[in-house]
């Protein structure tokens, strides 16, 4: 039986998987990196989205022998290639979504150009997760016998996402003192440019939810530092220990571009599935079907509807009850499924990767989605399958973070060593273990998290 690697836990749209899935493929690998990385695979089942075992472990292997053969300037330039094929892509849905076609040809041919600039921008995503273990081994070796500090400081980056830059934006708001109309026309002019990033990794958050998440970060008191006050402090640091230790230079930056690049890259995709949706609703009117049932089709199967090829209305619903999304050399399928029951796990502890050193006692708050978030209280211990930009109120209330996925450059582990606060990420099984009001202990220098 074929096993599989999870890498992160949540139910994706169909087109979302598409656009993020449909360039794992060894011959486009190779055209991008001049080798193959081995991942040909990616699934999406029982909201486990996971590579087969076989091939990530290949992967990391690859990676790991072709970062010693290749200078850093090498996955410097991958990286910037791949962002340029990001932004083609955001500009092309943006351009789509601010003037839909209707006509079924013009449907197609939009529907075509996005799959084939997803094909091109979709190898950031893998490429992230089989580089994140093999950069953590090569810069814990260079740092052998020195403090974590060391390691925390060169695992920031110093360079300021789109996160970042709204949240900067967004307290440049409040630093106006507006009120009434004029406040509420300035956040809604701010979510026409940031709502994006709140609107949920499937782009399906309404205007209204958007909105109230912009309005409630808008209402915290805190006074965040200014991101270039923030990145000159980080570059400093990493200028001081670079010195110290004689460190190569330019494997430095490349670290740091790459943990910048894990949040950049998803963040393009947030912003071309959250412009995607005014087509999709374009394409459900030509093929007379309820726009929701847009969310349960791959690429090619709009294609074929819009050819006459309609799925029918009884697929739709079993889709929606279960389904898995697998893509296999580059090709997407949904497959309804019937639903397995969920596992039961029994334990009181679990451990993970340290992404900032501390310990902490807390009451535990699990937080699956945005709805959780009021749950968390000052001193908490937030965990969470993953965090996501809009967990960033309740972590700034949170004593410690703890997480089932992720790795050391994952959204949770950046936050924590911004906020300076203990996080253990890649639990598995965390948010499975532990219940709202436990009392748990996150001890961030053994990596354990345990009841007690």
């Amino acid at each position: 039986m074929e096993r599989w690697h999870k890498v992160v836990e949540r139910r994706n749209t169909a087109p979302f998987f598409d656009l993020i899935s449909s360039g794992f493929f060894d011959e486009n690998w190779e055209k991008l990196l001049g080798f193959r990385a081995c991942i040909n695979s990616f699934r999406n089942y029982n909201n486990e989205v996971a590579y087969k075992e076989r091939e990530f472990i290949d992967g990391v292997q690859t990676m790991e022998s072709q970062m010693k053969l290749k200078k850093p300037d090498f996955f410097i330039s991958v990286l910037d290639t791949l962002e340029k094929r990001g932004r083609e892509l955001v500009v092309y849905v943006r351009k789509i979504s601010a003037n839909p076609p209707e006509d079924k040809e013009s449907l197609k041919a939009a529907i075509k150009e996005i799959k084939h600039l997803a094909e091109l921008f979709s190898p950031s995503l893998s490429l992230i997760s089989i580089v994140d273990p093999v950069i953590e081994n090569m810069l814990r070796e260079k740092l052998k016998g020195k403090p974590d500090e060391y390691f925390q400081s060169l695992m920031s980056p110093d360079e300021a996402d789109e996160t970042v830059q709204e949240a900067e934006e967004l307290f440049g708001i409040k630093k106006m003192n507006l009120s009434g109309k004029e406040l509420e026309k300035k956040l809604k002019d701010h979510m026409v440019k940031w709502g994006w990033l709140f609107s949920g990794r499937d782009g399906r958050n309404s205007d209204e939810q958007i909105f109230e998440s912009i309005k409630q970060r808008y209402l915290k008191d805190s006074d965040p530092e200014s991101a270039e006050e923030k990145m000159l402090k980080v570059r400093g640091r990493t200028e001081e220990i670079v010195k110290e230790l004689n460190l190569d230079k330019d494997f430095i930056r490349m670290v740091k571009y790459f943990v910048y690049f894990r949040t950049h890259r998803m963040n393009l995709f947030i912003d071309a599935t959250y412009h995607l949706n005014p087509m999709l609703e374009s394409v459900s009117r030509a093929i007379s079907t309820d726009s929701g049932n847009m969310y349960e089709m791959s690429f090619d199967e709009m294609i074929s509807s819009l050819d006459g090829n309609t799925l029918l209305e009884s697929e739709f619903e079993k889709r929606k009850r279960f389904r898995m999304l697998i893509s296999e050399n580059g090709k997407m399928k949904v497959i309804a499924l019937e639903k397995p029951e969920e596992e039961k796990i029994t334990a009181d502890q679990v451990s993970g990767n340290i992404a900032f050193i501390g310990l902490i006692r807390g009451t535990a708050k699990i937080i699956k989605d945005t709805s959780d978030l009021n749950k968390v209280k000052d001193g908490d211990v937030l965990i969470a399958p993953m965090t996501i930009p809009e967990f960033i109120p309740a972590m700034e209330r949170a004593s410690a973070f703890v997480t089932d996925e992720g790795g050391i450059t994952c959204h949770a582990a950046i936050v924590a060593r911004e906020m300076k606060k203990p996080c253990i990420t890649g639990t598995k099984i965390a948010t499975k273990i532990f219940s709202d009001g436990d009392l748990v202990e996150v001890d961030a220098e053994k990596g354990i998290v345990r009841k007690i």
